[in-house]
């Protein structure tokens, strides 16, 4: 059709009745490409001029499996959604070798219109420089910026718990606290196994070439490589330099 076009090879049929103001379709596929995993597809629902309901979605690939449904009110004016989606065995590599090798099992919702949103997300979580676990977040979002209420990872033989809020307008700014028990660091350096609990804070902003950033790191404590150590202090940042303060470390052997 295109030479420009995305390679892609589709076989399939679709059926639709009904009236512009009340109608259903269907659509089952096979499809393929260069960088789309063989797979096929299939979903249906139901439509007015108002809203849009897909009320069955599954995808069967080479990549995993992937179903959801969504539904769209005021299509034409402030549209809002209600959509979930859940996927089996996703593998990363198998849409893009490139990517970040990552195997994903797990579902997602959100809810609202662009002025106001929520989201939730549970998986589990494996990957070759990613340890496993179990994570999830949950949420609300506008245009202008995105409140992370509740973040919870079982990972690395322990527990992150974390909030976050970020917004880009109409300047960039951000906060962050998170706390971990019973980590583990041998994972990336096997030389430093051992269990560490931390808390730690922090918030910045941008704007145009001038920025600013706070960290506050309130406590290190635990094992490493069967030893203890413990840990505290400040860093600050902004468009003039950095600068560490309050900073008190203990460690055997130190």
């Amino acid at each position: 059709i295109n030479p420009a076009w995305e390679p892609l090879t589709v076989g399939g049929s679709a059926h639709s009745e009904g009236s512009f103001d009340d109608y259903r379709f269907e659509l089952e596929t096979q499809l393929g490409g260069a960088r789309i995993p063989a797979g096929s597809w299939s979903f249906s629902g139901t439509g007015t001029p108002d809203t849009i309901e897909v009320q069955t979605l599954r995808g069967e690939t080479a990549a995993g499996v992937v179903s959801g449904r969504l539904r769209v009110e005021d299509v034409l004016a402030a549209p809002r959604w209600d959509a979930a989606l859940q996927v089996q065995q996703l593998d990363t590599t198998r849409l893009d070798p490139n990517w970040e090798a990552l195997v994903l099992n797990g579902k997602a919702h959100s809810q609202g219109w662009l002025d106001g949103y929520s989201f939730e997300l549970d998986a589990r979580v494996q990957g070759t420089r990613i340890p496993e676990g179990h994570w999830s977040v949950a949420g609300t979002g506008t245009t202008q910026a995105i409140d992370v209420q509740s973040l919870r990872a079982e990972t690395l033989a322990g527990v992150i718990s974390a909030n976050a809020q970020v917004q880009w307008a109409p300047y960039l700014k951000w906060r962050l606290t998170t706390e971990a028990t019973g980590i583990d660091p041998g994972f990336y350096w096997p030389d430093w196994p051992g269990r560490v609990d931390f808390a730690l804070h922090g918030n910045g902003s941008r704007q145009q070439d001038r920025y600013h950033a706070a960290i506050e790191l309130t406590r290190l404590s635990g094992t490493l490589a069967q030893q203890p150590v413990s840990a505290s202090g400040k860093l600050s940042a902004d468009h003039q330099g950095f600068a560490i303060s309050e900073l008190d470390v203990n460690a055997a052997g130190a």
